[in-house]
């Protein structure tokens, strides 16, 4: 990118596109924007590990992940494969648990990262209510990103969704 504010343009964008912030004015995404990272790797590269600290989270804007698994034998087993759009690792950081997979790129990948600094940094700064929303920004990005896509609605016991088992 030639400067950052087309850079910044490039992000909310993915923002916008990623269905994770359907809650956001278009100017709320311009704002979250300045706190993500675009970040390149090449195929094979290991973009986090299962059992790792949750301290990033990312937005895929090209290129593919296979998220593994270990089996019970000890194997990596791929069970998905997230194209344009996906957002994952979002969980690990929101609920501070370790990472529950593996992701690697499976082909070369561009994406956008937010890590936890950078949430906690956007939590403290970011700007008051919209009019649409009586939340803040930072309370509606945090929703956005504990809220998954397509899973945006409590569970039969009043629980919201958090891609996590409740007990």
């Amino acid at each position: 990118m030639a400067n950052s504010s087309a850079l910044n343009n490039e992000i909310r964008i993915i923002l916008m596109d990623c269905g994770l912030f359907n809650q956001l004015l278009p100017e709320d995404c311009a704002t979250a924007a300045g706190f993500f990272s675009l970040v390149k790797m090449e195929q094979g590269e290991v973009i986090f590990k299962e059992g790792d600290a949750g301290n990033f989270m990312c937005i895929l804007q090209y290129g593919n992940v296979s998220v593994q698994r270990v089996d019970l034998e000890g194997n990596e087993v791929e069970v998905a494969l997230l194209r344009k759009g996906r957002s994952f690792g979002e969980m690990a950081v929101i609920d501070g648990e370790r990472r529950s997979a593996t992701c690697v790129a499976a082909t070369e990948v561009q994406f956008v990262s937010l890590g936890k600094d950078s949430l906690d940094k956007m939590m403290a700064e970011a700007p008051g209510s919209r009019p649409r929303s009586s939340a803040p920004l930072p309370w509606r990005c945090h929703a956005a990103c504990a809220w998954p896509m397509g899973r945006s609605s409590p569970d039969n016991r009043g629980n919201a969704y958090t891609g996590r088992q409740v007990s």
